[in-house]
């Protein structure tokens, strides 16, 4: 399936808007409201080769979209020399931080959308299985003013989708695209070139 970098038609664009109207929106925010999966495969490489060890093929695609605690334990289950996951997100943050800020903007389907949800009177939040402070620090530099980071708090990023029952769901993964379906949510799956498998949203696009 080959997807340009804009909506297949208005109508996907309106009908998002539409269903957004006086709603909650929940953005998910690595490779949706930004393309950043290449650099946390990068910095997450680079502490492993200060410390001398190289992953096995694919371990990317293992932990991609995880909670980073359990992108460490998972390779450190592998073999890789782990302090703790706390410590590694904790060296990690300042690299992944300082490289984002250097070189990511929003994606022209932030870009497009964030106003206009502001205009139809929806709430929009950003929720991610990411750290923290690393992507509330990247989101302020992007400046987007109408969205807001969350917290997972102590569950899971799919529990906490379900407990807040938003209207619209944005994301690059298809189990929060199919959770959200499930809760009676209208979806856009967002392809990136770390996308793996299809996304069935009720539209779909690229920020490839």
């Amino acid at each position: 399936m080959h997807l340009r970098n804009t909506w297949p038609s208005s109508i996907e664009r309106e009908q998002t808007i539409l269903k957004a109207q006086d709603g909650l929106v929940v953005w998910d925010f690595d490779g949706t409201i930004v393309d950043t999966e290449h650099l946390h495969r990068k910095t997450i490489l680079e502490l492993l080769t200060r410390r001398g060890y190289t992953p096995e093929p694919g371990w990317f695609d293992q932990v991609m979209g995880t909670p980073e605690e359990a992108t460490w334990e998972r390779l450190a289950s592998q073999g890789a020399p782990v302090d703790s996951p706390v410590e590694m997100i904790a060296e990690r943050r300042n690299l992944y931080v300082d490289a984002a800020i250097a070189e990511v903007t929003a994606s022209w389907i932030a870009e497009d959308l964030v106003e206009a949800f502001h205009l139809a009177g929806a709430t929009q939040l950003v929720l991610s299985n990411g750290d923290f402070d690393s992507n509330r620090a990247v989101l302020e530099h992007i400046g987007l003013p109408h969205v807001r980071m969350i917290e997972r708090g102590d569950g899971s990023k799919a529990g906490k989708i379900t407990e807040l029952a938003p209207q619209v769901i944005l994301d690059d993964r298809a189990g929060y695209i199919m959770l959200g379906q499930k809760l009676g949510a209208w979806t856009v799956g967002v392809h990136t070139k770390q996308t793996l498998g299809l996304l069935p949203a009720d539209a779909a696009v690229s920020i490839a």
